[in-house]
């Protein structure tokens, strides 16, 4: 019986140590590229951001224009699904750096942009 307790206890310790470990592996921060080429004005795409956590949305972006001496303009647009709340960043020109979107409160947003 007490080997029985002992394993019993064990086992539940295994798994509460692996539940643990996947909750905060769910909530780490992960990055994916898109490719965004758009070729005349209008043409806009978009990804859908899950935060399980409250916090910021940094967005790295390298864009340049197409045709010499022609500068990039893309607008990005961030829409929380909970409340329709839109944020907005406007680039008219080429640039290689990243912006943040500060202070968001946990929930689904939309990330689009439009050249």
């Amino acid at each position: 019986m007490k080997t029985l307790k002992r394993n019993v206890f064990i086992l539940f310790a295994f798994i509460i140590g692996f539940t643990t470990i996947g909750v905060s592996s769910a909530s780490a921060y992960t990055s994916q590229k898109f490719p965004v080429r758009p070729d005349r004005y209008g043409q806009w795409d978009g990804v859908t951001i899950s935060k399980h956590v409250g916090g910021d949305i940094a967005v790295r972006v390298w864009q340049q224009g197409i045709h010499n001496g022609q500068q990039a303009e893309t607008e990005w647009t961030l829409t929380s699904w909970e409340t329709g709340k839109i944020y907005k960043q406007y680039l008219k020109y080429d640039y290689d750096g990243a912006f943040t979107f500060k202070n968001l409160p946990y929930g689904s947003y939309s990330l689009t942009w439009r050249s």
